[in-house]
């Protein structure tokens, strides 16, 4: 970069009227860069004045260049020398807080500076390999080349044939994986480098590899061969042969493929010599598998042989075998039957190995004594009686018989089969009594033997017991009986006193499975004793008969009654004069608590100047009054009637007026003046004054609707207020 200016060039400015400049320090200049210089790379940076000034690139620059920061040149597209080897850029200032604004301008060279192309100095080349010694990640070659502008390169390759195990890492030649396995013996690499801007190659390294591992190959095979089902093991079937240039190699033979695939659970294939083998215990059957395939291959450890696998192919050949049964028979248990009753089949079928390829089976029974009771279907195995057999005519509980199975050929095999027979519940009991018909009467004694009913049943075991029962539940149960053995008796003495008939119904059943049942009926005619009427008399015991009862429980119930009603009355008196003693007990309560401080019942409103009486002592007070007042109009009536003086007991004595008109004016005036107590006398002067006007009969239940009112003032009210509430009721 060459940044000397003539000394005059140094500042370029503008002045204004007002002193105002703007310049850049460094410009014009000249730089060189490689023309492959990277994007967003840092070329120049210049100076301006003011900072603030706002710059551009106005040309020269063919965006390849732009501003960063406001004041640096950086590369913003790809250079190339042989289209243009140099820029001229043109930088402007630009300041527009002033008026009118001012601007500065510069310019930068930029030369660019060509790239040199990078040379192989070992390429082309060849390298020789061994294969038993080189192993994955091997370097087998290092690329060697020289660049004037110190690049780094970068490589691609190809390889032939493809698929060789090579690959370029950096400058480096390595081997992908371990070489013992491969067989090609040359391999051709072709590599190119780049150092961005000029590519080399491509150039070739031939890679030469020796001590390579030959295949092993099977000789004898594919093979076809024919063995009969007969063969059984252990015994050879084949034996596999192969040939490896390599003659110092050990070899591994195995079976890829066993069609079907059971065979492989009984042959063997002997993997270091090839042989193969039927196992012991293991026969060959035609009609099960008639052709087998075994593909084969070997290894020397290194290769498998140049085929995947090579097929041995076995065809067995077919031979007539006998048929037979798959188990022992099972013994068989039924019941006796008609003929043409199905009995089931034999347990274990026969089977023929040469079934599948026409070869069929065919069952008989082999005569004995009783072979011509017992069928059985000759393709199917199913057994049938061919007779009845009856087990209660003497027949044998249990035969054996021998089952045969043939084939085509008259080839077969036998199998015993046991069956048992069971008895069937196939008869009734039969009874055979002498007579059903028996007269009796009140004299006959308890268990007076009438009959046997003679009965039997012809089948056998539990079908041939017998058990009796008498029918219902009335007379002939009650007083008849029947045992065990079919006698038939009384139960117990009858003592019914007419004449009757009894007809009674005896089950007889047996005990077989599915039960038969038959009825037997029996009439006794019963004679009752003669009818005697007997007088008995009078129970002389009166407490013994139901009227004396019938009075007792009556007068006990009369007195229960009023025993209840007098205890009630007693608990109702009680209840009052507990109610009683606990009003008292209140108002004393009342004149004993501190708590209040009215000692005289006579309060004084000094505002009203009116005498105020506490309620309680208040309605005491004309309890009183109310009693003189009913008194006196009660004797005033008696007075005017008989025109005498009337006497009562009202405050001032016993009234002495000549006339009734003057009696209820002389008592209208002391009852106006009259006060039961001084006021003087406080609350206690006033509950002894009630107290004894109570003991003379003065004190009478004050009205109560009155009552109610003088309790609702809950203060003490004046005579005035009184006489208002007194007026009102």
């Amino acid at each position: 970069m060459n940044s000397r200016l003539p000394v005059f060039l140094l500042f370029f400015c503008w002045f204004t009227a007002e002193g105002a400049v703007i310049f850049i320090t460094n410009l014009p200049a000249t730089v060189n860069i490689h023309e492959d210089t990277a994007l967003s790379t840092s070329v120049y940076t210049f100076l301006v004045y003011p900072s603030y000034a706002s710059t551009s690139i106005t040309s020269g620059d063919s965006g390849k260049f732009s501003l960063t920061g406001g004041t640096t040149v950086s590369t913003a597209g790809t250079l190339n020398f042989d289209t243009v080897p140099s820029y001229t850029l043109v930088i402007v200032a630009t300041q527009t807080d002033v008026s009118p604004s001012l601007t500065a301008t510069g310019t930068l060279t930029v030369s660019l500076i060509r790239n040199t192309a990078p040379t192989f100095t070992n390429l082309p080349g060849t390298v020789n390999i061994s294969a038993k010694t080189t192993s994955a990640d091997h370097v087998i070659f290092t690329v060697s080349y020289n660049d004037v502008d110190g690049d780094a390169l970068t490589y691609t390759s190809s390889i032939s044939p493809s698929g060789g195990p090579f690959t370029v890492t950096g400058d480096f030649i390595k081997a992908t994986t371990d070489l013992t396995t491969f067989e090609t013996p040359q391999y051709t690499m072709s590599i190119t480098a780049s150092d961005g801007r000029n590519t080399v190659g491509p150039r070739q390294v031939i890679v030469y590899i020796y001590d390579i591992n030959n295949r092993p190959n099977i000789t004898n095979l594919p093979h076809t061969m024919n063995i009969s089902e007969l063969t059984t093991g252990r015994h050879l079937i084949y034996d596999v042969d192969v040939y490896d240039a390599d003659q110092h190699d050990s070899h591994e033979f195995s079976a890829l493929l066993w069609t079907p695939a059971i065979a492989s659970s009984y042959m063997e294939l002997i993997g270091s010599t090839g042989e193969l083998y039927l196992l012991y215990g293991y026969f060959l059957d035609y009609e099960n598998v008639s052709s087998y395939t075994i593909d084969i291959t070997v290894s020397d450890g290194i290769h498998n042989m140049t085929a995947s696998s090579l097929r041995l192919t076995l065809n067995v050949l077919d031979v007539n075998e006998a048929p037979y049964f798959t188990s022992k028979l099972n013994s068989i248990t039924i019941a006796e039957g008609a003929a043409g009753t199905s009995i089931g089949t034999i347990s274990a079928l026969c089977d023929d190995p040469d079934s599948p390829h026409g070869d069929s089976r065919r069952y008989t029974i082999v005569y004995s004594t009783y072979s011509s009771y017992i069928n059985i279907a000759s393709s199917t195995g199913a057994l049938s009686f061919n007779q009845t057999w009856d087990y209660d005519t003497n027949l044998p509980t249990s035969i054996n018989l021998t089952i045969r199975c043939y084939d085509n050929f008259d080839v077969y095999d036998d199998e015993t089969l046991t069956m048992y027979f069971t008895d069937v519940n196939d008869n009734d009991p039969v009874c055979l009594p002498v007579t059903t018909l028996f007269n009796i009467s009140y004299q006959t004694a308890a268990n007076t033997t009438f009959l046997n009913l003679n009965c039997s049943d012809i089948d056998s075991g539990q079908n041939a017991k017998l058990s009796y029962d008498i029918v219902g539940s009335g007379y002939g149960e009650t007083y008849f009986q029947v045992d065990s053995n079919g006698t038939v008796s009384l139960k117990a003495q009858i003592n019914i006193t007419f004449d009757i008939a009894f007809n009674i119904t005896i089950t007889v059943a047996d005990n077989g499975t599915y039960m038969r049942t038959i009825y037997n009926s029996i009439t006794f005619n019963y004679t009752g004793p003669p009818y005697v009427n007997i007088f008995t008399g009078v129970n002389p015991c009166f407490f013994c008969t139901t009227t004396a009862w019938t009075l007792l429980s009556v007068g006990a119930f009369i007195v229960l009654a009023f025993l209840v009603g007098a205890f009630t009355c007693l608990v109702l008196r009680c209840c009052h004069a507990g109610e009683m003693w606990r009003i008292r007990n209140m108002k004393k309560k009342r004149v004993g608590n501190k708590k209040k401080k009215k000692e005289d019942p006579v309060v004084t409103d000094e505002k009203s100047h009116r005498t105020r009486i506490d309620p309680d002592d208040l309605y005491m007070l004309y309890r009183t009054r109310y009693r003189m007042e009913k008194d006196f109009i009660r004797e005033d009536s008696v007075a005017r009637d008989t025109g005498e003086g009337v006497s009562s007991p009202i405050p001032g004595g016993y009234l002495r007026s000549p006339s009734p008109d003057a009696a209820r004016y002389e008592y209208h005036t002391r009852i106006q003046n009259f006060s039961p107590v001084p006021w003087s006398l406080g609350t206690q002067g006033v509950q002894e004054q009630n107290r004894k006007q109570d003991e003379v009969g003065l004190l009478a239940p004050t009205p109560e609707p009155e009552r109610k009112a003088i309790k609702r003032a809950r203060s003490p009210v004046t005579l005035i207020e009184y006489a208002a509430i007194h007026e009102r009721y």
